[in-house]
């Protein structure tokens, strides 16, 4: 069975933004802060669900990601994969609250704009 590269690219960048935010959310629990001793941070950081999780998640983001890799150009790949620092940007403001400041916003255009022109294929 066949599967189409941009299907696979769609994967690739929304698992992407899935284990990026859960990585975020499992950071966010009170006792990981940046006073906390580095085994207490690697311990509570594994004892909640989202950080084991957000690892599989990367794992399998990987295997399709080399997938895709296999049947692209990388030299077009790799910089429209930057659409993931979009999703993310909009992710932490809707879903985690966070202030994103204008010039975030306009870079944000900007990586959209880039991407679109790379995935033209002219």
């Amino acid at each position: 069975m066949m599967i189409h590269t941009g299907a696979l690219f769609v994967a690739a960048v929304l698992l992407d933004t899935l284990g990026t935010t859960l990585f975020k959310l499992g950071a966010m629990q009170p006792e990981t802060t940046v006073e906390a001793s580095p085994m207490a941070l690697l311990r509570s950081c594994l004892t909640r669900w989202h950080v084991p999780a957000g690892l599989l998640v990367y794992v399998v983001e990987y295997v399709i990601w080399i997938t895709y890799l296999s049947a692209s150009s990388l030299s077009q790949a790799f910089p429209m994969y930057s659409i993931t620092i979009v999703l993310i940007m909009l992710v932490s403001r809707l879903a985690l609250n966070e202030q994103i400041g204008m010039k975030r916003w306009l870079g944000a255009l900007l990586i959209v704009a880039g991407v679109g022109l790379l995935g033209s294929n002219t």
